[in-house]
């Protein structure tokens, strides 16, 4: 249920186009979903925060962005298995 609202909260963010929902959510919440073990999160929940990890990043205020090098790290860490 919890990976259900996560799903439900990263489309609102996206849709509501807010820099700081957008921030918020790359500061606080992408670090501990992108670690989490494979066998303790939802796979499809792990791709939809995948796919809208650039459109999330292209609304955070140019100085709160991720770089390039960490869209890519956590693209590849938000994949399960892990490549």
């Amino acid at each position: 249920m919890a990976q259900r609202n996560l799903v439900t909260g990263v489309d609102q963010i996206v849709t509501s186009r807010s820099p700081a929902a957008a921030e918020r959510f790359l500061q606080r919440n992408l670090p501990s979903i992108a670690s989490m073990d494979c066998a303790f999160r939802d796979p499809a929940m792990a791709e939809h925060v995948r796919m809208q990890l650039r459109p999330m990043n292209a609304l955070a205020r140019p100085a709160n962005r991720l770089s390039e090098a960490d869209l890519v790290r956590y693209e590849r860490e938000l994949r399960c298995p892990r490549e």
